[in-house]
């Protein structure tokens, strides 16, 4: 009984861990990644040569947009709709596969309305809009973390064991 039964408990119990353990080593050397300018250039072309560089390319996009340094929020409500329109309408150049999408762009669209009529009564009013940022810079990180998923579950896991990838190591050492 304790062979059959107990035993492959705990032996499902260390395998579920050591997967959890391996998931979050992959996030962070995913993160590493996306971090060296140089290797994320190389991940990006392995990408691009898979057919699936959008969320690669949503994930550099947003790390400009979300950089906190920035003040002019009307250009940044500007760039927000145009992530939008390159990332997420069905009509886009690089469309993301967001699962439950309006769901996921609801928020997101309703934080720009307000945005826009903030900045209509600013512009009516005279006032500045660059004197402080008051467009989150955390508006996309729904759209970030599902990007960072599907790079962690697909590209990502081939790319760790491409010639690419080897090479780059190799190279850099």
């Amino acid at each position: 009984l304790v062979w059959t039964v107990v035993w492959p408990l705990i032996q499902t119990f260390f395998k579920s861990n050591n997967k959890q353990e391996s998931n979050e080593s992959d996030e962070s050397l995913l993160q590493d990644v996306l971090n060296d300018n140089a290797l994320r250039e190389v991940y990006k072309r392995f990408c691009a040569s898979s057919l699936v560089v959008e969320p690669v390319c949503f994930y550099e996009d947003n790390c400009v947009f979300s950089n906190g340094t920035r003040t002019d929020n009307k250009r940044l409500v500007e760039e927000a709709k145009y992530m939008l329109n390159k990332y997420c309408t069905d009509m886009s150049p690089l469309q993301l596969n967001l699962p439950s999408r309006e769901k996921l762009l609801a928020p997101i669209k309703e934080k720009l309305e307000q945005y826009e009529k903030q900045l209509k009564q600013m512009e009516s009013e005279q006032q500045a809009t660059n004197s402080e940022r008051w467009v989150d810079a955390q508006l996309f990180h729904a759209i970030h973390l599902v990007c960072m998923n599907d790079m962690n579950t697909d590209t990502f896991v081939r790319f760790k064991v491409s010639k690419e990838y080897t090479r780059f190591l190799a190279e850099k050492k």
